[in-house]
């Protein structure tokens, strides 16, 4: 019922139409939780069948509306329960004749991808984050000073030297002179304004790097997304690790779920050996789910941007980055991401962890992705709200 009610909020977002009688469904849609800091700052109405609602209450009453027949939907789901086999009327010739004999880690990998269907969670991860992530923008940036800057960056990109200030101060004197010709006119002088703000962030920018010894000038927008310097875009990747999350969340519950469905966890924990075994088997398979899910969700931005703006200055120091001034000078932009990206697979494992932790205390599915989801994504719908 979580997934259908996802994909469907999803289907909404992306294929209604905001001229649409239906636009009320997308305009607050969760999936736009990115942009509630625009929702809440300003007082818009949606129009409900010519009926000007205020948005949020329209929001609050929608979202009590959906939770409620999603409620409703999965008690009557689960209501009948049924014990089935799933190997049942399916043995062949070769089942029969095989010697007796099982791989654990075999068994524990059909048991969690087929029996429990994690394949199916996994294709409907795929087919939601294919759509999603090519709706996500990432500029850097779009103004007229943007514009000047990436300009006048272009030409001093690279190494850091002397001649880099030199270049900007010649810029600024440039300028200046012109914006002080009594013949400009008022439009024109505004524009030459804002080449000199676009070449005082340029001086500043050279000024941090004048303290430090063996920088580059870098002026890749796409470095600046990925290692964290574009709030923009760093709302838009707390909403991607949250779907990212949500999907974590119910394979590993699924994984350790089926044990305890059917009992199966007592007699391979019935001798230390299949217990150490049992573990291993279930870390493995979290570890495999953590690497799809993490190439599904965050490999199509890194390879987007990298392939967008090249890969030449991926060794530059990453104190290079001014955002990044904290970093020791020893790691490199590309050993920065490398970090970064390690970073999110640990936090992966530990909510493997939890969700392992969880399902063996309430033995119950539902209940465990409910209260993993409460503790791991609550905390990043408020840094949405911050």
């Amino acid at each position: 019922m979580i997934l259908a009610g996802g994909g469907a909020l999803l289907c909404v977002y992306l294929w209604i139409p905001e001229t649409s009688y239906l636009a009320p469904l997308r305009i607050v849609n969760p999936v736009v939780l990115g942009q509630a800091g625009e929702l809440l700052e300003r007082y818009r109405c949606v129009n409900v069948f010519g009926m000007a609602v205020n948005r949020l209450v329209f929001a609050a009453a929608l979202l009590c509306a959906g939770t409620a027949a999603l409620l409703l939907a999965a008690v009557k789901g689960y209501a009948e329960s049924e014990e089935r086999s799933v190997l049942a009327d399916r043995r062949s010739e070769y089942d029969k004749k095989k010697r007796w004999g099982v791989s654990l880690f075999g068994h524990e990998c059909f048991k969690a991808f087929l029996a429990q269907r994690l394949l199916i969670v996994l294709a409907v991860a795929a087919a939601v984050s294919v759509p999603y992530l090519r709706t996500m923008t990432w500029e850097n940036g779009g103004s007229l000073e943007d514009l000047f800057y990436g300009r006048y960056s272009s030409s001093v990109e690279g190494l850091y030297t002397d001649e880099i200030p030199e270049y900007i101060r010649q810029k600024q004197e440039e300028v200046s002179g012109a914006m002080a010709r009594p013949e400009v006119q008022e439009r024109a002088r505004s524009i030459y304004g804002t080449m000199l703000s676009a070449l005082s962030r340029m001086s500043a920018y050279g000024e941090y790097l004048s303290a430090r010894e063996s920088v580059y000038y870098l002026n890749r927008p796409a470095y600046i997304t990925l290692t964290g310097g574009n709030g923009a875009a760093n709302r838009k990747n707390i909403v991607t690790n949250m779907l990212m999350y949500a999907f974590a969340i119910i394979c590993f519950v699924l994984t350790m779920s089926v044990d305890y469905q059917r009992g199966e966890n007592r007699l391979v924990h019935s001798t230390r050996k299949g217990r150490r075994h049992y573990a291993i088997a279930k870390v493995l398979i979290g570890m495999l789910v953590s690497l799809i899910l993490l190439a599904l969700f965050q490999a199509p931005v890194l390879y987007r941007l990298l392939a967008a703006e090249g890969r030449e200055y991926l060794f530059a120091p990453a104190y290079s980055l001014q955002h990044l001034s904290w970093v020791w000078g020893g790691i490199s932009v590309g050993g920065y991401l490398c970090l970064l990206y390690v970073g999110r697979f640990a936090a992966l494992l530990l909510v493997m962890a939890f969700s392992y932790l969880t399902v063996r205390k309430v033995k119950s599915s539902i209940v465990a992705i409910v209260c993993v989801c409460a503790v791991v994504e609550i905390p990043l719908a408020v840094m949405l709200l911050t």
